[in-house]
């Protein structure tokens, strides 16, 4: 199952100083969280258009991805017991763009009877 559940996009000042921002790559950074905000370690991050189009997340749950291009990627995170999230999001040219991503836990699995 695939769900959105929370995606925060923000932009800060021009990645480089001097010269054109629209000519200079970005830089981009996942952060993965549970739904009250701890850190998620060891949790995959696909970014659907990059070069380097995957990662884990380090112990502060995070996962950095440097060079990105301007454009509008797919990122996919998931991890063991939570809900897999996919979302679109938009890098403008020469910015940086942090990215959290808050994840719910699966439902608890529920074992089935045959009434026997």
């Amino acid at each position: 199952m695939v769900a959105t559940l929370l995606l925060l996009l923000f932009t800060s000042a021009p990645e480089t100083r001097g010269a054109s921002s629209a000519c200079q790559p970005g830089r981009l950074q996942i952060r993965v969280t549970d739904r009250v905000g701890t850190p998620l370690a060891s949790a995959h991050v696909k970014v659907e258009g990059l070069a380097k189009t995957e990662g884990e997340t380090n112990a502060a749950g995070c996962v950095t991805f440097n060079k990105v291009k301007a454009g509008t990627y797919l990122v996919r995170v998931n991890r063991d017991s939570f809900i897999t999230l996919e979302k679109a999001f938009r890098i403008a040219p020469g910015r940086r763009a942090r990215v959290v991503a808050a994840l719910s836990p699966e439902a608890p699995r529920t074992a089935s009877s045959s009434g026997r």
